[in-house]
């Protein structure tokens, strides 16, 4: 169940955030060869497990903290039931997309050499993305 995103998470794990997006309706997080879109709710939390950032509208926030992440490895992930993903970085900082069964994509993955990994409500769907030739 979910083993591609399960191995694309797994993947993850000793690689560096090198680019943070922060869009209108969603934020990416490029790590090496993967990427995280979160359209659905996500938080991150410091090393205490105070939630310093979250998803809400523009118009609420002073503030995106999420970039204090940007250049920090990764020291662990996963995707947890219902199915949310989690990961931990080596400062100690937590960041995590959380899954509603609202019927809208939550998150994705997607790793070329792994595949495509879409969390809609409970269910990830997995795609086997092709080979780029030259």
């Amino acid at each position: 169940m979910y083993s591609r995103a399960k191995e694309i998470v797994k993947n993850m794990v000793g690689q560096k955030v090198t680019r943070i997006s922060i869009e209108q309706y969603s934020v990416r997080l490029l790590i090496d060869q993967t990427e995280i879109t979160v359209e659905g709710h996500w938080k991150l939390m410091d090393s205490v497990g105070n939630v310093v950032d979250h998803n809400h509208d523009g118009e609420q926030r002073s503030a995106f903290l999420l970039w204090k992440v940007l250049g920090s490895d990764i020291a662990a992930s996963r995707v947890e039931s219902l199915p949310n993903l989690a990961i931990e970085f080596n400062n100690g900082w937590r960041f995590e997309a959380e899954s509603e069964n609202g019927g809208y994509e939550a998150w994705q993955l997607s790793s070329s050499e792994l595949g495509l990994a879409i969390c809609n409500g409970t269910i990830i769907t997995e795609f086997n993305l092709p080979k780029l030739t030259k």
